[in-house]
């Protein structure tokens, strides 16, 4: 008998059971009868494989997805509701969700499955992954969702054996860095390859980014590939640096033209900057595109930014808060909300416009009224945030 029919006869056969005699009777493991325990309450059944594991004792998520090896333990969560349609999610999202229904595409990326669904670049699949109830549902189809948490600026060590941690799909750039600006979130610096599903463009795009290590800025790196992406992940699957020609650019433009102004500058401008490199710098040792890939008419201009004033209601309600701290400082009172320092922060971003990311950086005056004192804004700053 197949193993589909054995599991669809299990299925039927304990759907007639109790919820209490489906766990007592069923010889489980102890992950396993501890799960079936939490899914007994109807509201963790719409929860997330992390929630439900959580809930059963479990840091990880590792249990469950052995248990889900276990074509009994699928016919006994199946029964219990924990198979879902999916029919109450967006459109968009069901799209997502019959390319990964089939079991070949479990492993490929999030881009890739976004292009068999039929979207043009990989924003769905990213907005999809926010919604709880959708990662659910690819959990219980045996697709983690991994999450991770980068260690603190402070908690970061310097790459031992820098050649290994490059062989690596997924950099954290502050290993390689020694300088890089702290009021930032440590995800800014991870770059992460494995979106590029070529595996063999993969690593050409890796050691194009190893050369730039004594050029760029630690926070270049994500936001070059970010943009490397939105060209990269239209080109066909088997095509590399090696095999890339002028009609393969040509065909993906009609694509691109969707993205904003902005994306299809920056995406456009960062690949043609690496392709260009690529042709004829000496550094580089792996297969040369040809030149003139992507042409200079083929980019639009960058659109400039409007100056974005602060609305006229937000600083009526900040203005009058302003005069009142200003007021009790030089009373020597301490203002109703905020330390003194973070008013003066703020006095400065009124009145002058500075970017935050500036004014983290300000140093305050020494006693003698030099410039470059021990006590820095940038140091009492980013505890606002």
């Amino acid at each position: 008998m197949p193993a589909s029919a054995v599991v669809q006869n299990h299925e039927e056969r304990i759907s007639f059971l109790p919820t209490e005699r489906l766990i007592a009777e069923g010889t489980w493991t102890q992950s396993q009868q501890r799960l079936l325990e939490v899914l007994q309450h109807e509201e963790y059944r719409y929860a997330s494989i992390a929630k439900i594991c959580r809930l059963a004792g479990y840091s990880g998520n590792t249990l469950w997805y052995e248990a889900m090896k276990d074509e009994r333990f699928v016919a006994a969560i199946r029964t219990l509701g924990v198979k879902r349609s999916p029919n109450d999610l967006p459109r968009w999202q069901q799209r997502l969700l019959e390319v990964v229904q089939h079991p070949e595409n479990r492993t490929i990326s999030g881009a890739e499955i976004c292009r068999r669904a039929g979207y043009k670049d990989p924003c769905p699949w990213q907005r999809a992954i926010k919604n709880e109830r959708f990662v659910a549902e690819l959990e219980s189809l045996g697709v983690p969702i991994r999450k991770h948490h980068l260690p603190p600026h402070l908690a970061v060590e310097p790459a031992i054996d820098i050649d290994e941690e490059l062989t690596k799909d997924v950099w954290d750039i502050r290993r390689f860095k020694h300088d890089y600006p702290k009021h930032v979130s440590p995800a800014t610096y991870e770059v992460n390859f494995s979106k590029i599903d070529n595996p063999v463009l993969r690593e050409q795009v890796k050691r194009y980014f190893r050369l730039r290590l004594t050029q760029w800025e630690a926070g270049t790196f994500q936001r070059a590939l970010y943009h490397l992406n939105s060209v990269l992940a239209l080109l066909p699957s088997d095509i590399h640096v090696g095999t890339l020609q002028r009609h393969h650019i040509e065909a993906l433009l009609p694509a691109m033209s969707q993205l904003s102004p902005i994306q299809l500058s920056k995406g456009l401008r960062t690949a043609k900057t690496m392709f260009e490199y690529m042709t004829t710098s000496p550094a580089w040792a792996g297969p040369r595109p040809p030149r003139f890939l992507i042409w200079e008419e083929d980019i639009p201009p960058r659109p400039e930014a409007l100056p974005r004033p602060i609305p006229p209601d937000v600083l009526d309600q900040f203005d009058p808060l302003l005069e009142q701290a200003e007021k009790a400082i030089k009373e020597g009172q301490e203002p109703s909300i905020l330390a003194p320092v973070f008013w003066d922060a703020l006095l400065i971003l009124r009145h002058t416009g500075m970017r935050f990311e500036d004014l983290a950086h300000l140093k305050a005056p020494d006693e003698r009224g030099k410039k470059g004192g021990a006590n820095t804004v940038s140091l009492l700053v980013p505890a606002m945030g």
